[in-house]
């Protein structure tokens, strides 16, 4: 078997035929799609029933657990070379295996291809009637190439940046393709909560021989109602957690942003398994309270948290954490970029809430959007 691609889902409901149609409506048969329905409620499993395909594999848990061990259930039944996964609200774009293999073949067979693709929020999304998209999902920054391999001394310094929560490349198991012979190497396992792609791409990226990537777009990534970014900046962050499956805690947490924190406690698993590799690398202080400081920013300006909430928060923050935030905002003090950063657009929050996300108010849902992509990318094609 040449690819895997691995479905976990949680009460996927309408949404997962849409998914699952994308995978299984790819002109390829060297390929298999395992869900893992992990105890749906939502008539999940009848939905599934109605394919009739032998690349479909259908797992079936009866008792819910966490996001990360369904994950991993799915993970275990892969018999791929390579490996990627989808959510229930994201699809493949057409031809997306046979382009798959040109790359791979192109990049001498890497351990990881890391691929682009468009993001999709469906509407309601920051609060906006239209939908929206992005295009590309992801730029990675200008050190590291849009096309071509990363070599191991700059992945782990890539790496390293994450712990001062700079993030040079976007890291979602959706647009990676990872050999199974890579994955079978990591020394603690592939997916670990809280962020269970954050921590298996991070690890990939610190041990793997070759690691190649591609300004190829192949997936659209979307941003549902049930999707936890969607709660980010939201009173709702707990439902998000829940979904999830876990409850981020550790020593010196602040409340705010649950992407910081759960980016956080990814990156301590990181260093606990991977002390060699990140050897004098630390996660920063500073960088952590502004980035929830500006997450109460964020939130109060979008009126899900009151200035009392903001006042109360404040007072959570020690005299050194005050110091550290004041020293490195100094640091970086550049007037036109915090007047970009402060600006909200309560017109179109999405555009704020995720750079580059445009309004797209003829398309309703994510198939109508892979298929209006595709007519507009198909003439660069040609």
């Amino acid at each position: 078997m040449r690819f895997s691609v691995l479905l976990p889902t949680r009460n996927g409901g309408s949404l997962i035929a849409g998914a699952v149609h994308s995978v299984l409506d790819q002109e390829y048969d060297d390929a298999e799609l395992i869900v893992s329905n992990n105890a749906s409620q939502d008539g999940t499993a009848e939905i599934l029933a109605e394919f009739d395909d032998p690349r479909l594999r259908v797992l079936t848990l009866d008792s819910p657990v966490g996001v990360t061990e369904n994950w991993n259930h799915c993970l275990a039944h892969a018999t791929g070379d390579y490996v990627m996964l989808l959510g229930d609200d994201d699809v493949l774009l057409p031809g997306y295996f046979q382009r798959a293999e040109t790359l791979l073949g192109a990049a001498g067979s890497p351990d990881v291809l890391l691929y682009n693709g468009f993001a999709y929020a469906f509407p309601g999304f920051a609060g906006s009637p239209h939908s929206h998209y992005a295009d590309p999902f992801y730029s990675p920054a200008a050190r590291l190439p849009l096309d071509g391999p990363v070599p191991l001394d700059q992945r782990r310094r890539t790496v390293g940046g994450m712990f001062a929560f700079r993030f040079d490349v976007h890291l979602n198991m959706q647009t990676a393709l990872v050999a199974r012979t890579a994955i079978e190497q990591l020394r603690a396992g592939c997916f670990r909560p809280p962020f269970p792609d954050f921590y298996a791409l991070n690890a990939l990226m610190l041990t793997v021989g070759r690691w190649v990537m591609s300004s190829e777009r192949l997936v659209v990534v979307g941003v549902s109602p049930k999707s936890f970014g969607r709660t980010i900046h939201s009173s709702d962050q707990a439902r998000g957690l829940a979904y999830l499956g876990i409850e981020p805690a550790f020593a010196g947490q602040l409340p705010g942003s649950e992407i910081v924190n759960g980016t956080y406690e990814t990156l301590l698993a990181l260093k606990a398994d991977y002390g060699p590799e990140l050897a004098g690398i630390e996660i920063d202080r500073a960088e952590y309270v502004v980035q929830q400081l500006y997450a109460w920013f964020v939130q109060a300006r979008l009126g899900s948290l009151s200035l009392s909430d903001v006042g109360r928060r404040a007072r959570l923050l020690g005299g050194r954490d005050w110091a550290l935030a004041a020293g490195l905002l100094a640091r970086r003090a550049r007037p036109a970029a915090l007047r970009r950063r402060l600006d909200l657009d309560r017109d179109d929050p999405a555009a704020q809430l995720w750079p580059g996300m445009r309004p797209v108010p003829e398309v309703n849902d994510i198939g109508e959007f892979a298929h209006w992509i595709a007519r507009r990318e198909a003439p660069a094609r040609e």
